[in-house]
């Protein structure tokens, strides 16, 4: 009965058959049975159990139940040995005293398991008699043993077995009301946030947005922006530019919604409000070829977007680059540099290729090919195309026999240097036509090409690289209170631009056998690009981070993405899918928020609690083994000298080491096992909490 204390966890059979848990309240030695009680149906249940039904079902109970009463009766054989004893020569009256049964502890509720009663050793021993030799120190050896004690004990625990758990009742009234103040706490620390940010910044409407998204931030991994994209590899690529805030969006105080964690991510962070005017955050993921942040020089986009196109220009290759975005978000500039071009810390695209052109054309390589260099510049205004370089004469996009683009009347200039190139860009973009609306003061009213021909010198086509600066497309905030013409004109270019967008989505679905290429001017320019031979296309995503343009963005980002994916590239999928496959394990781990505070820690602190238990049982069972291996060592040396005489006392002296050594060995492998056992209860309920119910995966 000594193994059954109060407060330990046992598995009780009821009448019905089920099996299940309970804990022990009383143990009446007499009766030979135990009280126990368990929680059922919001209450408290117990009833009176025989020791022989409750080992029953509980095996390793029972195991460990007739382990003990083996080490009682090793124990008491050991008596029994030192009192038969008394009559030896080496064997004194004293050695047959009792030993002292040391009475196990309250264990755990959440431990199934006790601590076997150890025998501690008496401290009287057994002495030869007089004229006899002593081969060991028997009364120095279970001093010894005695002492041995763990090194580091646990902190406010006198020994390694737990006191008993409080019932579950107590426990849920505990973890509501530790939940109750934690809630308050909470509440009154964001309440004191809430008003020191109002302080920081008061005039700034967005101050909650802000704060969220900086709070996103503060969780991502940001990685230093290398552009290493090699688009010669590529057929189609697409690069995102984010421009920084304008002065007009500085004044109005707009946040940036924009987060760049490494050169080919970019996470947008649209704002939300609920029907509560709660205001939070949702993100948006996109994976492209390179982003480029607001800090990226035009230097640094022309090497990365247009000069690999450059080598397949001179391998005869027919080569695009566009920059598609909305009104105001910097494609101009990105193309044509500030004040066309002319500064070089601000060189556009048409400048710095225009000068790799000429070098590559003057290389030994090229040197004597006989190539050279035709310009032609338009414009697509209100679905018709105007040459800049022939006082905007209107030009015919047609289609031969061959179904190739074909553009009647178009005016070629011969270049030979890349500073003629500069002054034709010029002189076209004087002709250009530009607006003014509430969103740019110098808006482009139409879609610029400007195309490099190379020829050879009977004249026949070797390779054409366009350079496109594509209107944005505007909403009616954009254009404010503009007349007429400027409206139309917002028009035709949205109308342009949905048709390429059109394009772009019948190209991007599999079951679209055609793709409407006659719809516009525009993308009747751009078939070649998208579907001819050796072709290459790379298009530049003009992005800005203000959060009164989040919606411009995401649709710019979107069809980047649509464009991204006319290959089929399914390798860099975008962050969206990951969050949709793994999305419903955390909601799944997440449904019950406050059944996972409550049970985790606890049971996280029993494991280490167990193992802490472990640690120090070894510890004391290697400095047991240690002592009676030295002294068994000592005891066979000294037996190698003994004398005839001495034969007697080295058999009886050995016989008393033996009767020490062996029980203190069970002992200690008994220890060892149940705090294994103990150990392995824990991991396993702790598992068990952790295991979410399942994974779904939403298809739709």
């Amino acid at each position: 009965m000594n193994i059954f204390c109060e407060g330990m966890n046992v598995d009780i059979k009821r009448s019905d058959g089920r099996v299940h848990g309970a804990c022990i309240s009383q143990v009446n030695s007499i009766k030979q049975c135990v009280h126990v009680e368990w929680y059922e149906a919001g209450e408290t249940k117990g009833k009176e159990l025989p020791i022989k039904t409750l080992l029953a079902t509980n095996p390793m109970l029972a195991q460990m139940y007739q382990k003990s009463i083996n080490n009682m009766s090793t124990s008491s054989t050991f008596q029994q040995d030192g009192s038969n004893a008394s009559n030896k020569p080496l064997v004194s009256p004293s050695y047959s005293e009792q030993p002292k049964v040391k009475q196990p502890t309250k264990t755990s509720v959440r431990n199934s398991m006790f601590v076997t009663p150890t025998t501690e050793l008496p401290k009287k021993i057994l002495t030869p008699s007089s004229g006899s030799v002593k081969f060991f120190d028997e009364d120095a050896l279970k001093e010894d043993l005695n002492k041995t004690t763990y090194s580091t004990p646990p902190k406010n625990k006198p020994n390694p077995i737990k006191p008993p758990t409080k019932s579950q009742t107590v426990l849920e009234i505990e973890r509501l009301a530790k939940e109750r103040e934690e809630r308050r706490a909470k509440q009154m620390e964001d309440k004191k946030q809430k008003e020191q940010l109002k302080k920081v910044d008061p005039n700034n409407p967005n101050w909650e947005y802000y704060n969220q998204i900086r709070d996103i931030q503060s969780g991502l991994s940001f990685k230093p922006l290398v552009p290493t994209l090699n688009i010669s590899e590529k057929r189609i690529a697409v690069c995102v530019r984010v421009r920084p805030l304008s002065e007009k969006e500085t004044k109005r105080n707009e946040i940036e919604v924009l987060s760049i964690p490494n050169s080919k991510l970019l996470m947008v962070h649209q704002p939300q409000a609920k029907v509560d005017t709660t205001k939070y955050i949702q993100n948006y993921n996109f994976d492209f070829d390179c982003v480029f942040d607001e800090h990226a020089t035009n230097d640094n986009i022309y090497k990365v977007t247009t000069q690999p196109l450059v080598q397949t220009f001179f391998e005869q290759g027919f080569v695009t680059c566009f920059a598609y975005g909305q009104t105001g978000s910097g494609k101009t500039f990105t193309m044509s540099g500030s004040k066309g071009g002319t500064e070089n810390n601000t060189k556009g695209i048409y400048a710095q290729t225009s000068k790799e052109i000429f070098d590559k054309l003057n290389s030994p390589q090229f040197r004597n090919s006989g190539l050279y260099i035709d310009c032609a510049f338009f414009e697509i205004y209100g679905n018709k195309a105007y040459d800049l370089l022939n006082n905007r004469t209107e030009l015919r996009v047609l289609a031969d026999n061959n179904d190739e683009v074909q553009i009647v009347g178009l005016k070629t200039q011969q270049c030979s240097t890349d500073s003629e190139v500069l002054q034709v860009i010029k002189k076209g973009v004087l002709k250009r036509i530009s607006g003014q609306t509430s969103a740019n003061a110098t808006s482009s009213r139409s879609h610029a090409i400007f195309q490099f021909i190379l020829k050879s010198n009977d004249g026949k086509l070797w390779g054409k690289l366009s350079l496109v600066d594509l209107a944005g497309n505007e909403r009616g905030a954009d254009t404010g209170n503009s007349d007429l013409q400027t409206r139309r004109e917002s028009a035709a270019i949205n109308k342009s631009l949905l048709a390429l967008k059109e394009c772009i989505r019948h190209m991007s679905d599999p079951t679209k056998e055609h793709v409407p290429f006659r719809n516009s001017a525009l993308t009747q320019f751009l078939k070649d690009s998208f579907v001819g031979k050796n072709s290459k296309l790379c298009m530049i995503a003009m992005v800005s981070p203000a959060i009164g343009s989040c919606e411009a963005t995401l649709n710019t980002l979107r069809y980047a993405y649509a464009v991204k994916q006319l290959l089929g590239d399914k390798d860099s999928s975008s962050m969206d899918d990951i969050y949709l496959k793994y999305g419903d394990l955390e909601e799944d781990f997440d449904e019950s928020p406050k059944r996972n505070e409550s049970i985790l820690p606890n049971a996280l602190s029993d494991v280490n609690d167990c193992k802490d238990s472990m640690i120090q049982v070894a510890e004391k069972s290697l400095k047991k083994l240690n002592i009676l291996s030295n002294n068994l060592e000592k005891f066979i040396n000294k037996g190698n000298s003994v004398s005839s005489n001495d034969i007697q006392s080295y058999v009886d002296d050995l016989t008393r080491f033996i009767s020490i050594f062996k029980p203190q060995m069970n002992n200690l492998i008994t220890e060892l096992e149940v705090e294994s056992n103990q150990l392995n209860e824990c991991l396993q309920s702790c598992v068990e909490n952790r295991k979410p119910k399942g994974v779904k995966i939403n298809r739709n």
